[in-house]
């Protein structure tokens, strides 16, 4: 991506090491691989993650191109290349065990951090009940179970579920990403025969509360700061009014939902947003 001190000349060296061979050893296979590999020839969230400009997010790069073209050109003079199927065929098996954490997750992160947060422990017990209806094999028609398993899928999607808003870097899920989960999962829903939401072990109330209270009290107390310099703060005053309306969860308990609709999240995450932006930000996160 251009990041300084990486080029790809480094990578070659890192490959190098990771593929010499013990003396003695026979030829094995090294396994390159891009992480969010989707994102190549975009900047993906490369400029976010690391550079801090959300407004080059997605910025075509195409050069993007010519770099894997290189890349794959020095691999090629470094050894030959061979698919999985090869390898499982014809290169020598590896004599000590594998072992395989399935606590494991991409980023670095771990599973159950990803099936913790609070949009993955709302989705998670109706995406168990549709997979239940699922498995009864009651769907006879193909292309109907295979769309069922299509919409149960989606509604996974890691980006609607995270980040896991903890109290040190009180993110918010984006509507956007939340309403693709949920609306994948009520399609599925739908396919399967429409039942059991009642019955449901969910808390839309208590999911609200830990996505949106730990960054609005942010909003909040920075308000509160700026009225103590200046009582007729009008930007203050209306953050405060936003934060109230956004945290006032009373028609989501007395309606007895076991299911959070995006329309609600949505509406209560652009108001929070919106009074972030009245008192000029919160620190969200320290970077290192």
């Amino acid at each position: 991506m251009g990041m300084q001190g990486y080029s790809l000349e480094k990578y070659l060296d890192l490959i190098k090491k990771y593929s010499a061979q013990k003396e003695g050893e026979q030829e094995g296979a090294l396994i390159i691989f891009a992480d969010d590999a989707e994102y190549i020839g975009t900047n993906g969230w490369f400029k976010l993650k690391y550079e801090n400009k959300p407004e080059e997010v997605f910025q075509a790069t195409p050069e993007s191109k010519q770099k894997l073209i290189e890349l794959v050109e020095g691999c090629g003079k470094l050894g030959g290349f061979t698919t999985f199927g090869e390898g499982c065929k014809n290169l020598p098996a590896i004599e000590e065990p594998l072992t395989f954490d399935d606590d494991s997750a991409w980023h670095g992160a771990r599973a159950s951090t990803w099936a913790n947060t609070p949009m993955a422990r709302l989705l998670r017990p109706w995406q168990d009940l549709v997979r239940k209806e699922i498995q009864k094999g009651k769907i006879k028609d193909g292309k109907t179970l295979k769309k069922v398993w299509y919409h149960l899928t989606n509604s996974y999607n890691s980006d609607g579920q995270w980040p896991p808003t903890l109290p040190e870097s009180p993110h918010l899920v984006h509507p956007f990403n939340y309403n693709y989960c949920f609306s994948n999962l009520e399609k599925a829903w739908f396919m399967v025969g429409c039942s059991g939401l009642d019955n449901l072990n969910t808390n839309p109330t208590q999911t609200l509360k830990e996505i949106l209270l730990p960054q609005s009290g942010l909003i909040k107390q920075k308000a509160l700061g700026m009225l103590e310099t200046d009582r007729k703060n009008e930007k203050a005053q209306n953050a405060l009014e936003l934060i109230a309306e956004a945290t006032d969860f009373s028609s989501v308990e007395n309606s007895g939902l076991k299911v959070l609709s995006p329309l609600e999240y949505e509406k209560r995450v652009n108001k929070i947003v919106s009074a972030r932006r009245l008192v000029g930000g919160v620190q969200i996160e320290k970077g290192q």
